[in-house]
């Protein structure tokens, strides 16, 4: 979580200021966040463990 959460929303906080002011009115500055194919799929029962961590870890950064 503190990697592929963490990580990117501290980063998008530290750059704000910096996107503020690279934005113009009717085309502000844009934030994209690369996720996983593994957001959109349930977790298998049968999967490995560490693959829930990931899919949770990836929807995180999905939703923001």
């Amino acid at each position: 979580m503190d990697l592929n959460v963490r990580g990117v929303f501290n980063l998008t906080q530290k750059c704000a200021k910096m996107l503020e002011e690279a934005g113009v009115h009717g085309d502000p500055a844009r934030v994209i966040n690369i996720a996983s194919v593994a957001t959109l799929s349930p977790a298998k029962e049968d999967g490995p463990v560490a693959a829930w961590a990931y899919a949770a870890s990836k929807a995180a950064v999905s939703h923001m």
